[in-house]
């Protein structure tokens, strides 16, 4: 059967209710518009991408950035042919949800630990490298992997699906995992506004700064898709594909892409004479990004994170 074919028979299958009909629609443009965003995304931050990554050495966050990238695309394409796929055989079986399942539980995690890599590192240049503040950031970061790890696993063997793969959950364990990850995120925060109280002469006040914004927004942006994720899967008692994965994904690779692009901007000035002058930023003060999303240079450098 097409997508067409199941498009105008769908209300006349006997698995078939108006509440299905609802979320098939729902789940199929929801998904397309995290595609979309994230395509448009990477077709206007190309120019940027050509200059500050590509033209220079690669450097550990720079293969970060280009994994962020292009991993994010691909969950994104990958997704949507999935979801594609699952809507022409209804009922889905319960394999293919649960493989489709593990897919974007494991897409989840990756995106996910890399933003937090990101916004790790900079407290620990914060701190000036300091080996105590390193091993609370690692262990921190390991507690965040092992919980999510275990929340899945756990949940594997008591997975229910509806006909079109949305995962029928426990509150709880939505509730745990968003508590979990709001905790490591407050302790970052925490640290990143005590880190400028550090009492360096050497570090640049408006660096500083621009790292406690860094924070903030990251912060921001996670605990907004914490908060949507729990209360939404609670109130359904579902776990959407599009508002557990497909949207939060599309966030997380954005916003690492665009922490980590900022970084080479702030060092790297020089044009390329093959892109359009206007389309590179001379200065900070000039790039296109949200003046928060700016981040650190001198506490960085030596990380070798350039």
């Amino acid at each position: 059967m097409t997508s067409l074919e199941f498009d105008s028979s769908i209300l006349h299958h006997q698995y078939i209710t108006p509440i299905i009909v609802a979320r098939y629609w729902e789940e199929k443009y929801w998904t397309l518009s995290a595609l979309v965003f994230i395509s448009l995304e990477y077709i206007f931050t190309f120019p940027y991408e050509f200059v500050y990554i590509w033209r220079y050495p690669i450097t550990n966050v720079k293969t970060m950035y280009l994994f962020s990238r292009y991993f994010g695309l691909l969950y994104q394409i990958s997704n949507n042919l999935i979801l594609a796929k699952i809507h022409t055989r209804l009922p889905a079986t319960f394999s293919t949800c649960l493989d489709w399942y593990i897919f974007q539980n494991i897409s989840f995690l990756l995106l996910f630990s890399a933003i937090e890599i990101i916004l790790m590192l900079r407290v620990y240049a914060l701190y000036n490298q300091s080996m105590i503040i390193g091993w609370c950031l690692t262990s921190l970061f390991i507690f965040e992997v092992a919980l999510t790890s275990t929340l899945a696993s756990r949940n594997v063997p008591a997975l229910q699906f509806d006909i079109i793969c949305n995962a029928i959950i426990a509150p709880y364990e939505s509730f745990i995992f968003a508590v979990g990850m709001m905790l490591v995120q407050l302790i970052v925060a925490v640290l990143t506004v005590a880190g400028r109280r550090t009492g360096r002469t050497d570090v640049d006040v408006r660096i500083v700064k621009l790292v406690l914004r860094d924070g903030f927004w990251a912060f921001t942006i996670v605990s907004a898709v914490m908060s949507i994720i729990v209360p939404y899967s609670f109130a359904k008692q579902l776990a959407r594909p599009f508002v557990v994965y497909a949207w939060p994904n599309c966030l997380f690779s954005f916003t690492t892409c665009r922490l980590i692009m900022n970084l080479q901007q702030f060092k790297f000035t020089v044009p390329d004479h093959h892109i359009p002058q206007q389309a590179i930023p001379r200065t900070p003060s000039e790039v296109e990004l949200p003046p928060m999303l700016v981040s650190s240079h001198a506490e960085l450098e030596d990380l070798n994170i350039f």
